[in-house]
């Protein structure tokens, strides 16, 4: 598995379908609206960098899609993955992908990589990848 950076809009063109279902399966199994189009454009805009697993006939098989964050508190920034999706069933493209985002963010000079998710089947996951607990989130609805 190779994972790097799409370097021009063909690159992204051809990892829009994996992007799409990324999103797709995020909004299904997290409850939330995960809207691949506004992404695209996000990518496209320059807010987000998507990187592209590809497997070794050359095949996208994977999309990370991550950004420098910068913390007020402190003064390193943090790398967050807003989507790690890959074709199921392949453990070595999800570890070439997040391998790749901590190079990524060693490049960039973050103290961390981080993501989020709703479901618990990623704590177990994300420790097997060297992940750890960083914070709890709370939240509350507001209507009007």
């Amino acid at each position: 598995m190779n994972c790097q950076p799409a370097v021009d809009m063909a690159d992204i063109q051809r990892a829009y379908p994996l992007l799409a279902d990324g999103c797709l399966r995020v909004s299904q199994r997290e409850g939330e609206p995960f809207f691949a189009p506004a992404l695209y454009a996000e990518i496209m805009a320059g807010h987000w960098v998507l990187f592209v697993v590809k497997s070794d006939q050359g095949e996208p098989v994977g999309v990370f899609i991550c950004r420098k964050e910068i913390n007020p508190r402190s003064s390193l920034g943090k790398l967050f993955v807003l989507l790690a999706y890959t074709v199921p069933g392949l453990p070595a493209a999800l570890e070439a992908g997040f391998a790749a985002c901590k190079r990524y963010a060693a490049q960039l000079e973050c103290s961390h990589v981080q993501f989020a998710s709703k479901r618990i089947g990623w704590a177990r996951r994300a420790q097997q990848l060297g992940y750890k607990p960083a914070q709890q989130l709370y939240e509350i609805e507001v209507t009007p």
